[in-house]
Order: structure tokens, then sequence, then C-alpha cells
């Protein structure tokens, strides 16, 4: 029996070089939006971590099939003076931050964020990050095989 959310990687393998910094901010970033995944999802549930390329943009998702997110909350997640804290699935307490760091570090990077949420289906979390073709000239964003991105400027999506 499975007693934890299991979390799944989209196939496609992204590789954005960023400077230490802004790595820093978009993995805490994701890393946030994964963890709230896990704590607003039940156990055996799913949360599945996508990325997506287009020739403006790379987009990262974070859904789940896990408790969902009333409509009339939807709008105060990112808004600084609506601070919102919920009790997760293991009644795990927050302090309503998080969001609103990974909206300050997304937008930081000229990007946007946003989610899509019904209470009692789960929630989808986005964030998209402006790309451009001189960049994938330069090699900044890559698309296929690497040594596991292990190096300290790679932002790496699996």
């Amino acid at each position: 029996m499975n007693t934890e959310p299991a979390v799944y990687l989209s196939r496609l393998l992204l590789f954005i070089w960023l400077d230490r910094k802004q790595t820093f901010m978009l993995k805490t970033a994701l890393r946030n939006l994964v963890s709230n995944a896990i704590k607003f999802t039940n156990n055996g549930g799913e949360i599945n971590i996508n990325a997506k390329v287009n020739s403006a943009d790379v987009t990262i998702s974070v859904s789940d099939n896990g408790i969902g997110i009333p409509s009339e909350n939807l709008t105060k997640l990112f808004d600084i003076s609506e601070v919102l804290t919920t009790l997760g699935t293991a009644k795990e307490t927050g302090t309503g931050l998080g969001l609103l760091l990974c909206k300050e570090f997304v937008e930081k990077h000229g990007g946007k964020i946003w989610v899509e949420s019904k209470v009692g289906k789960g929630s989808d979390f986005k964030f998209a990050l402006p790309i451009s073709a001189e960049a994938i000239y330069r090699n900044e964003v890559k698309f296929g095989q690497s040594d596991g991105c292990s190096s300290p400027g790679c932002f790496c999506f699996a």
C-alpha cells in the first residue's frame, strides 16, 4: 500500500544555464511548488512535474490530484496583502509566504506564475520563463541528454 504521493517527471529533458543566484531562485521556486503539492496531496495521490518549450518560453508545471483550492482563494495566493495559510493533508502548517517568494523569483526572471485548481480534483501550478533563439544558439538552453546537469550553474528539468 502506497503511503506517500508518487512524484512523476516528464520525459523531456531541459537544461537552462544560469548564474548561481538565478539557479538558486528558480530551484527554490520549483522546490516550493513540489513541496506544496506533496503537502496537499493525499497518501497514494500523484504529482506530475512537466516542462514544455516553445519559441518564446519554457513553461514548468507542477500538478497534483490533491485537495484543490477554492476558487475564491486563487486570486489571493500570489497577493502579498492577502497572506493565506491552509493546513496540509497531514495537518502540516505553513507561513503562506512560499508562493509569494515563487512569484517574486519567477517575475525577477521576466516570467509569470499562475494556478488552475478545482476543489477535490487538484491543482496545477505553472510558471513560464522567456527564452530566445539566441539563448538556444548560445547553448544557454539545451535539449536532450546531459551528464546529469551536475554543474552549479545548471537548472535542470528531467
